[in-house]
């Protein structure tokens, strides 16, 4: 099956006072299939969202830069490549996004109506009582009831779990074939984040989406994802099923953020935490860029950056360790 969006030697860089330049996305590969969903998820600071918004072309630049020597292939079809014209038709359309705190990313003095219709009409319904019933059917597709009096509302009548279904209805406007939900759940209590989540796998299956999860949440990525890709300094980590992916990691980074996991079933004193900082954009250490805080680490993890490595394609892993297994400390 040919992936639907496939990204290939992604880097995106920012210019820094002094001269200094921050590659916050550095050379990234990754595909995503028809109907499934692949959960991208790591610390802060990692590359996750610079990633999602890359994908968009939605890097200010300056200070940004997207490298024309990558490629981000949506249906076969390279959008790096793309002029501003043909990008509008896309954003929001074939390939959407739902945004981190749906309370700033919804316009405060527009009512929920005016931003849903206007999405409607900038993608192909010109007419305003067209527009007008088709966000009335966004609302209710997202689970908001009494939609018609939801319309005339301003996002700060809304709770926190409504206006994330607006968000998603807003992303839904265009009909897309890929959808990236960026932390859809961060601002929200956990019931409320269940329900977000029950709502996207829903419309996921009637809608054949494909969904870019970007998460910091393993247990919210184990829960929906079918392949996980850990990302770290930049670069993908690790990527496999996600079953295979928690059940056998092979990056010690990966090892680290799963032990790093509250468990109800253990009593310990101190969790456990992934040791030292990450490493700065504009100082990607030489070598395996976890080697720093890894404890299997030995000389050739310090001299030189191994490829993503694996006995297949499906499980890979950026670690010498996959080529000398022994060396992994007990």
């Amino acid at each position: 099956m040919k992936p639907l969006l496939a990204v290939r030697d992604l880097t995106t860089e920012f210019a820094m006072p002094g001269g200094l330049v921050a590659r916050a996305v550095d050379g990234v590969s990754l595909d995503l299939y028809p109907g499934e969903t692949l959960a991208l998820v790591g610390e802060s600071g990692s590359g996750k969202t610079t990633l999602a918004l890359s994908l968009l072309r939605l890097i200010p630049e300056p200070p940004g830069r997207i490298d024309p020597a990558g490629r981000v292939e949506l249906d076969g079809a390279d959008i790096l490549r793309w002029d501003a014209k043909a990008l509008r038709r896309v954003r929001g359309g074939d390939l959407a996004m739902i945004f981190q705190e749906p309370g700033s990313s919804l316009n405060p003095v527009m009512t929920v109506g005016s931003q849903i219709t206007e999405t409607v009409r900038a993608h192909g319904q010109p007419d305003r009582r067209a527009a007008r019933r088709r966000a009335l059917e966004l609302l209710a597709d997202v689970g908001i009831s009494d939609p018609d009096r939801r319309l005339g509302q301003y996002p700060h009548q809304l709770s926190g779990g409504m206006q994330q279904r607006v968000m998603i209805a807003m992303a839904l406007a265009g009909n897309p074939k890929v959808l990236i939900a960026d932390e859809p759940t961060t601002a929200l209590d956990v019931t409320i984040q269940l329900q977000i989540l029950d709502l996207l796998s829903d419309l996921q299956r009637r809608l054949g989406l494909a969904v870019l999860l970007i998460t910091h949440d393993l247990g919210l990525a184990a829960r929906v994802a079918d392949r996980v890709a850990v990302m770290y300094a930049g670069r993908i980590a690790e990527s496999a099923p996600a079953a295979r992916l928690f059940d056998h990691p092979q990056h010690p980074y990966t090892e680290a953020l799963l032990h790093a996991v509250p468990r109800i079933d253990r009593d310990v004193a101190r969790l456990p935490v992934v040791p030292g900082q990450p490493p700065l954009a504009t100082q990607w250490p030489t070598g395996c860029r976890f080697h720093p805080r890894c404890r299997h680490a030995w000389e050739r993890c310090r001299g030189a950056e191994p490829s993503l490595l694996g006995t297949d394609q499906e499980h890979l892993a950026r670690c010498w360790l996959v080529d000398e297994p022994a060396r992994r400390a007990p």
